[in-house]
């Protein structure tokens, strides 16, 4: 019971914080709104798509870890259930942008401007596809993680084979609504550029979110040793792993799309990148270079750095804050040729945050951190007693 209480009181205190920064961030953002109004939902598309990729990288992640069945898995099964069930959050607070498409997207302002001009630029089929977009996403998150739970409840195994069928049909589903919600609500802020790897791009940003998530939960709780055991595997050093490939994969793609934009001398692609490295931009992607890919990769390809979990979380908290500051490159030069940084766009991720961080832990805490009665596990008494969740606080 001592184990349950520690972490249910962890998570409780993450939970006060998480009010405390939604409450002052809304707050602020509010003050913000009056004095700027552009500015304000510029920002809070930037915000939006943040925590939206976070909660959708859990999704992907949890399906992922149903069809392929690894120890690691087992380990952030229950983090990545309870990001993706931030899902209806998210459907929640896309619903201001609603009001700012005048605002945000060309084709929505003016579209007899646009060079290219089709129908799927229309007001009609973007809301269509938001709506259709969310659907999906819900109906996976909490079908696929409430029939995980269900598995503490019965006292036996889950088909797992069931599991892995309906996550490998929804991973198709998934893949192509969050690559075409990418497109839709970043890519068309220019609709003269267009990318066909960029939502694989935004993809492997969710993955990147998603990992850097889960350790540092894990660091938080402490109880790695624990799983460790149960499962018998290096499960710091196996996260340390994928978080190192996901980067990998996420600077390849990066550097693709570049390149061929540079090696095939389009004039719509160029342009895209010739705002994002001109008027201050340049030195901002000089520094998302550094901090988002050579320093985090330098450490955890040194030898022996990812045994410890500590030190990869570390890693992972980095990549947290600069997958913001992508986002932010990939958004605020289409309104601001020259870099720079305002008191709404921290006060906005913030206050959103807080919101997310709230639902995220109470998902968490409401059912065990560890799968009970898991096929993997040694026993069901040895899973409950060593358990790294905090539902048991509650009884």
């Amino acid at each position: 019971m001592h184990r349950y209480e520690s972490n249910a009181q962890q998570l409780g205190r993450i939970q006060l914080g998480a009010i405390i920064v939604a409450v002052i961030g809304i707050v602020f953002s509010l003050f913000g709104m009056q004095a700027n109004l552009d500015r304000f939902f510029q920002s809070y598309l930037v915000s939006f798509v943040y925590w939206l990729e976070l909660s959708l990288g859990c999704l992907g992640l949890l399906l992922i870890v149903n069809v392929v069945h690894g120890a690691w898995g087992i380990a952030v099964q229950r983090i990545f259930a309870a990001g993706a069930r931030t899902v209806p959050l998210m459907a929640l607070l896309f619903l201001p942008l609603l009001f700012a498409l005048d605002r945000l997207y060309p084709w929505y302002a003016a579209p007899e401007t646009l060079y290219f001009n089709t129908p799927y630029l229309s007001t009609t089929f973007f809301l269509v596809r938001a709506a259709l977009y969310f659907v999906v996403w819900t109906a996976l998150a909490i079908g696929v993680s409430q029939w995980l739970y269900s598995q503490d409840r019965a006292g036996k195994p889950v088909s797992q084979l069931g599991v892995a069928r309906v996550s490998a049909i929804g991973l198709v589903f998934f893949v192509v609504t969050s690559g075409f919600a990418a497109i839709d609500w970043t890519l068309s802020i220019n609709p003269d550029y267009f990318a066909s790897g960029y939502g694989w791009l935004a993809n492997a940003r969710m993955g990147l979110g998603a990992i850097s998530l889960a350790l540092i939960m894990l660091a938080l709780t402490g109880k790695v040793e624990v799983l460790e055991k149960l499962l018998k595997r290096p499960i710091a050093r196996d996260l340390g792993m994928l978080l190192t490939a996901n980067l990998l994969l996420w600077a390849y793609l990066e550097f693709v799309q570049g390149l061929i934009a540079w090696y095939g001398n389009l004039p719509w692609e160029a342009a895209w990148y010739a705002a994002r490295v001109t008027g201050g931009w340049r030195w901002y992607a000089v520094g998302l270079t550094a901090l988002h890919f050579a320093i985090p990769l330098a450490l955890l390809i040194m030898p022996g750095f990812k045994q410890k979990l500590g030190r990869v979380a570390a890693v992972a908290v980095l990549l947290t804050i600069m997958r913001y500051a992508t986002i932010f490159w990939v958004v605020m030069p289409e309104f601001y040729p020259l870099a720079g940084i305002h008191w709404i766009d921290v006060t906005l991720v913030l206050g959103m945050g807080g919101l997310w961080v709230l639902l995220f832990t109470w998902s968490l805490r409401s059912y065990p951190l560890l799968p009970v009665n898991h096929p993997r596990l040694p026993s069901e008494e040895e899973a409950k007693a060593e358990t790294v969740g905090a539902a048991g606080a509650a009884t």
